[in-house]
């Protein structure tokens, strides 16, 4: 199975997987999914049933997907926040510069 926990998937944004599940209680869910339906999937792994497991694969797939679409909304929000001109006026004190 092509599907491993969330630091082996995710290795450099545990960091951020670990601040937006306690920011955000969907993305928490998500990953609690993901991590309660992986652990399920390796505790019948010897199972035999064909449409069992592909309905696995898809589900677990679908929900990294979630993850990881979350992380990119997340780093292209931040970056969008950093590219924001009024916003750096207000952190450099010149609010008033207009």
């Amino acid at each position: 199975m092509p599907f491993h926990n969330l630091d082996i998937s995710f290795p450099k944004h545990m960091g951020l997987i670990a601040h937006l599940r306690r920011e955000r209680p969907v993305f928490d869910e998500i990953c609690r999914d993901y991590e309660t339906l992986l652990s399920d999937a390796k505790d019948l792994v010897d199972s035999d049933d064909a449409q069992w497991h592909a309905t696995l694969e898809e589900t677990l797939g679908a929900l990294r997907r979630e993850i990881a679409t979350a992380l990119e909304d997340h780093a292209a929000a931040q970056a969008a926040h950093q590219n924001d001109p009024f916003e750096n006026m207000s952190k450099n004190g010149d609010r008033h510069a207009l």
